[in-house]
């Protein structure tokens, strides 16, 4: 038993310090068994939500392909990182120059430890030593609903975000609703991923990232009664949307 207790402290120490929960309180006390008593340890945790960060770049155009493959070494090493939840790298669709990062981590510990790894570094350099890029954005956001597995893509998906500022007095409402939107679109067959954040620096802007396997399984998405809920909602007499 004490070994049993030993492991739990570990783990609980161990979520602590890598910002993954919180604990709130530890609680120390004795069960009665068949044979006598038994000390029991009791742990309360605060899970901590991942943290995302949504990266905007504009390359320079005789940089491409070395920033492709740069960023590609990042998003693979990134995704062997323990506490890194999804990495995916996507080109704007029409501007081959345009790319963005959706990137969740665990806690904002495993983001700094990513921040520090040798690809991450390598991308500096890359960026410090050659200057390949015309703009660059970075947008921190709490993942408010975050799919924990997903279907492997086949051939090129389509992927859709959407950002959208909520009046204050309807972010609870906009939160259920789209709370609805998020567990209705995961049980679609065409629907591989579906995830929800809020800006850190602004409480009332929301983005969602969403995954089709293609145009046609975003048409049927279209038609499911979660979605017009969503679109009722946003076209209503309370105009929940500032833009």
């Amino acid at each position: 038993l004490g070994g049993a207790l030993d492991v739990a402290v570990q783990v609980a120490t161990r979520m602590e310090r890598d910002g993954i929960g919180k604990i709130t309180a530890i609680r120390t006390d004795y069960i009665e068994m068949s044979n006598g008593t038994c000390p029991q340890l009791s742990f309360h945790l605060l899970r901590v939500p991942p943290v995302a960060t949504l990266r905007e770049v504009e390359v320079k155009k005789e940089f491409l392909d070395e920033f492709i493959k740069v960023m590609t070494a990042v998003a693979t090493g990134a995704r062997e990182q323990g506490g890194c939840l999804r990495y995916d790298l996507l080109r704007e669709e029409g501007n081959e120059c345009k790319f963005m990062t959706y990137e969740v981590f665990a806690s904002r510990t495993a983001t700094a430890r990513h921040a520090e790894a040798p690809y991450a570094k390598a991308f500096d350099d890359f960026v410090s030593s050659k200057s390949p890029l015309v703009s660059t954005k970075a947008t921190e956001m709490d993942v408010v609903n975050f799919q924990k597995a997903s279907p492997a893509p086949g051939g090129s998906p389509l992927i859709v975000m959407l950002e959208v500022h909520i009046q204050e007095s309807c972010t609870e409402e906009y939160l259920e609703v789209m709370g609805a939107n998020c567990e209705g679109s995961r049980s679609e067959v065409g629907c591989l991923r579906f995830d929800m954040m809020r800006a850190v620096a602004n409480a009332d802007t929301f983005v969602s990232y969403e995954v089709f396997e293609s145009p046609a399984a975003m048409d049927v998405h279209k038609d499911m009664p979660y979605v017009k809920a969503w679109g009722a909602f946003q076209y209503g007499d309370k105009k929940p949307v500032i833009s």
